[in-house]
């Protein structure tokens, strides 16, 4: 069925940055969001694209409840620390990311950085997008992130995924 993967970019002094210059960070994690059709698997003469219908909603390769216990995708800090989260958006569906209504900075779109950082409590992603964005809590907080895996016409939500994202 095929292999993907992030590549990510990292300063050239090996900081803890988002990029040379950018903003720190104290841990970093990537989301790479897509969804599956199983039924694709089964089909060795080919799929029609007009038929897919997507079974899976992954994030990293796992579809809930695993990336929950994930330690590479699931945010764990310590409070008054900072998360660097970088989404990839390697599906076909559109995708819409909150963090249990925590806000956040978007700061890079599709590898540029924003000239300043913006304030939000969601983003949506289109197929092929990435985004980068640095979440913070002064205090203890846990919430779980969703993914929502958006139909192309009027936006229905056809899976979900979950992540927890805690500030002890």
């Amino acid at each position: 069925m095929g292999m993907y993967g992030p590549f990510i970019v990292r300063p050239a002094d090996g900081g803890n940055r988002a990029w040379t210059g950018g903003p720190a960070f104290d841990r970093d994690y990537v989301w790479l969001l897509s969804e599956y059709d199983s039924r694709w698997h089964d089909r060795p003469n080919g799929v029609n694209f007009a038929f897919y219908n997507p079974d899976y909603f992954l994030i990293n390769g796992k579809a809930d409840p695993h990336p929950a216990g994930d330690t590479s995708t699931k945010v764990s800090l310590k409070a008054g620390q900072v998360a660097l989260i970088r989404l990839i958006n390697a599906g076909y569906l559109v995708q819409k990311v909150t963090l249990g209504g925590m806000p956040f900075e978007l700061v890079a779109s599709d590898g540029r950085p924003y000239d300043t950082p913006e304030a939000a409590d969601e983003v949506t992603l289109a197929p092929g997008e990435r985004y980068d964005l640095l979440v913070s809590a002064a205090s203890p907080a846990k919430v779980t992130a969703t993914v929502e895996y958006l139909n192309w016409y009027g936006q229905s939500v056809r899976g979900t995924a979950h992540v927890p994202v805690q500030f002890a």
